[in-house]
């Protein structure tokens, strides 16, 4: 059983040809792959191998490979942000922030970090998590909608002569 963390999702760039637009494609491809997925949440899978063995693999939480793949992108075009984009972007730090203050605030597992699902045993604390999470995941759709503002206003889908 391949496991799900492997291979076809990293992105290999060559560096002797690989410029800043084909950085940000790759990323746009990734970004707009990971969305395309269904959002579920982490978890371990427990399967027995062909010689009778116990494994285990973790199947990683689409939601934040999403939230993770925009935010890179996100990151990336910093340099590019124009007004619009660096007034939201500004704004969408600080909620990002607090929505994670808040749920650290409110566990009962007392951590600096956010962890796994399975880190929580109180029935409470799952629920807090994956609400954290739904939210987490609509403001990085926003992110998302708003990058894609910013590329239609620097005409990034025009097939020549862009000055990106």
């Amino acid at each position: 059983m391949k496991d799900n963390n492997e291979g076809d999702d990293d992105i290999e760039f060559n560096t002797k040809s690989s410029t800043f637009k084909d950085v940000v494609m790759e990323q746009i491809r990734a970004t707009t792959k990971s969305y395309g997925k269904e959002m579920r949440g982490g978890y371990t899978n427990t399967f027995v191998d062909k010689d009778g063995n116990t494994k285990e693999s973790y199947i990683e939480d689409a939601r934040e490979v999403f939230c993770n793949n925009c935010l890179c992108l996100a990151q990336l075009l910093i340099p590019k942000h124009d007004k619009p984009m660096t007034k939201f972007y500004e704004e969408f730090k600080p909620q990002i922030e607090k929505l994670k203050d808040d749920f650290l605030k409110n566990s009962s597992v007392k951590e600096s970090i956010i962890l796994g699902f399975d880190f929580y045993v109180d029935m409470a604390d799952k629920i807090l998590l994956e609400e954290y999470r739904m939210k987490k995941l609509e403001l990085h759709k926003d992110l998302f909608v708003e990058v894609n503002m910013l590329l239609g206003r620097m005409n990034w889908g025009e097939i020549s002569g862009g000055t990106f």
